[in-house]
């Protein structure tokens, strides 16, 4: 297989702020010809204490139309599952030194509109001299529909990053070779 992969969205934030697809593809034009879409993400979130990074597909905002695991690891080990937009989480605004929570994210097949989308994602945070966690998240929205923007915030009171946040979004095409 010959893979491609093209960037569809980057930003990097210059003040606190959020990402948003429609503001490279607006009206919710993001396209979705690809086999997936893959996020990279460095981010701290401009509210103090670690806070989960939010992903809302097309506009969704209703929680109970998401469904999310996380797998935790550190000095702690556990998992819990819950309703919600929950795709990862980020060092806070009070979190050890100038750390930004590193996250890497797949979500296959954006343009179906038989199966349900599911995000995977894998991300570190730190948030103490001595803390930190590698953790598993799994998001499902549960519906059908192609994927054509998605918006990241925080769940903190401002749902603002802070500046040097970055996040990319990636699609991936598969092809094989003749």
């Amino acid at each position: 297989e010959i893979q491609a992969r093209e960037l569809l969205y980057e930003k990097t934030l210059t003040a606190n702020g959020t990402f948003d697809t429609d503001e490279w593809w607006s009206g919710g034009t993001l396209p979705n010809t690809y086999d997936s879409f893959e996020v990279e993400a460095s981010l701290r979130a401009a509210d103090n204490g670690f806070k989960n990074v939010l992903c809302t597909i097309n506009g969704d905002t209703t929680d109970g139309n998401y469904r999310n695991a996380l797998h935790y690891s550190g000095s702690t080990h556990g998992s819990v599952a819950a309703n919600g937009r929950d795709s990862a989480e980020c060092t806070g605004a009070d979190g050890y030194g100038n750390t930004f929570s590193e996250i890497i994210g797949r979500l296959a097949n954006p343009a179906s509109t038989t199966k349900q989308k599911v995000i995977i994602s894998q991300y570190v945070r730190r948030d103490t001299e001595t803390s930190i966690a590698m953790n598993s998240r799994g998001l499902q929205w549960e519906s059908a529909s192609a994927v054509n923007r998605m918006q990241f915030i925080t769940d903190g009171a401002s749902t603002n990053f802070v500046a040097g946040s970055t996040l990319k979004l990636y699609g991936l095409r598969f092809t094989r070779a003749p």
